[in-house]
């Protein structure tokens, strides 16, 4: 479910993009750490998010950041940081100022 939600993030359609990026979070609340294989990937659909002309949009996507960073991933668990890395290096190399 969490791949399709973060392909749909990128839609340009602005209540497809709230819609999915308000699913995000709410997954990011229940699932906590059992989405750290993914958080790569969310981070990728919601950091452009941040910078999205619609506002709605804005504060879900930063309040879902705030909720990723707070979590305390295992160093046993499978943590990709190279995928996180790369994933920051390409959104802060983005246009989109927010972000």
């Amino acid at each position: 479910m969490a791949e399709i939600l973060v392909h749909r993030a990128g839609s340009p359609d602005e209540f497809t993009r709230l819609t999915t990026i308000t699913w995000i979070n709410e997954f990011v609340k229940l699932g906590g750490d059992q989405l750290v294989p993914y958080y790569a990937d969310i981070l990728g659909a919601i950091l452009p998010c941040i910078a999205d002309k619609e506002e709605k949009i804005r504060v879900v996507a930063r309040e879902t950041n705030e909720e990723l960073r707070a979590l305390k991933a295992d160093p046993a668990e499978a943590f990709d940081v190279g995928a996180i890395l790369s994933i920051a290096r390409r959104q802060l190399s983005s246009e989109l100022e927010a972000t």
